[in-house]
């Protein structure tokens, strides 16, 4: 079974649509850092000295704390275009590098060698486990790269609750709490979030192609997925107030996205249900179809 996992992880990590998947999400995770920057910056020079007094004491412009790192990386800001494009690439970009592979290999006759020579059920975990840490570190790599970006151009500053008009990270919302206390395990604890979200979606296509025997189509169907359930959740929450939670992976994996609330209890809901149909799917359906 490691030599078999060895193997797939290489084949998933090495393949040029891993290369290109990460490069693409890197440009517009670099992208976002240097817009955050070029904004940024040229408020905080204004700024950076003005301080207030308060009871006798002079303090810190609390203002600056819209312009620091926490509300500037890829998942806390929302005024570059890169970062809508970013986020909305995810379900797509997350599959490319590996998700296809099942569906290619039984096409081309390469899985009728494998299952005379292994455990068709453990193979079909190996690849599994691939296709999901293909599409984590897809989401995962831009991130820290744009992590390490801002927060070595732009200062930290705590989070201002007071401010929360600018933010939108208001209570309710999804360890809103941790914003406005520990931001830094805010920020990573979204950050696994997105990365575990995409290996999900990784996992959802490579369950589809039991179902779709074509690649491209395989490769857009959790993104089409997304778009129709946003249709269908706009479309609701248009006529009726009944309707407040988030339920689209693309608005509430970024932290000042959601137009509705980003509830826990939804969002680990809908992974689950994302995980149960992927597995489920693909232990059965790989295990007991016919390929020869």
């Amino acid at each position: 079974m490691k030599r078999l996992l060895r193997l797939e992880l290489k084949k998933a990590l090495k393949n040029r649509f891993f290369v290109l998947s990460v490069s693409i999400m890197t440009l517009f995770a670099v992208l976002s850092a240097v817009y955050m920057y070029q904004n940024n910056s040229a408020v905080l020079y204004g700024i950076v000295g003005e301080r207030f007094a308060e009871n006798g004491k002079l303090i810190d412009n609390p203002m600056l704390s819209l312009l620091g790192f926490y509300n500037a990386w890829v998942g806390g800001e929302n005024l570059s275009l890169a970062y809508s494009v970013f986020y909305t690439l995810l379900p797509v970009a997350a599959a490319l590098p590996y998700a296809w592979s099942f569906f290619l290999e039984r096409k081309t006759g390469y899985l009728k060698n494998v299952a005379t020579r292994v455990h068709k059920t453990r193979y079909i975990t190996a690849k599994m486990i691939a296709t999901f840490l293909s599409g984590t570190l897809t989401a995962l790599i831009p991130l820290l790269v744009n992590v390490l970006l801002v927060s070595a151009t732009l200062p930290v500053f705590q989070p201002e609750v007071n401010y929360v008009v600018y933010t939108h990270i208001g209570f309710g919302d999804l360890w809103a709490d941790l914003y406005y206390t520990t931001p830094l395990l805010y920020l990573t604890l979204f950050v696994l979030l997105t990365a575990l979200f995409c290996g999900l979606f990784a996992l959802l296509s490579f369950a589809v192609s039991f179902y779709i025997h074509n690649r491209v189509a395989l490769l857009f169907t959790p993104f089409l997925l997304f778009l129709g359930l946003q249709y269908v959740e706009n479309s609701i929450a248009s006529q009726t107030s009944a309707w407040s939670v988030e339920a689209v992976p693309m608005s509430f994996l970024h932290t000042t996205a959601p137009l509705l609330l980003a509830d826990g209890r939804v969002i680990f809901g809908e992974a689950a249900i994302f995980l149960l149909f992927s597995v489920g799917t693909i232990l059965l359906r790989g295990r007991y179809d016919e390929i020869y």
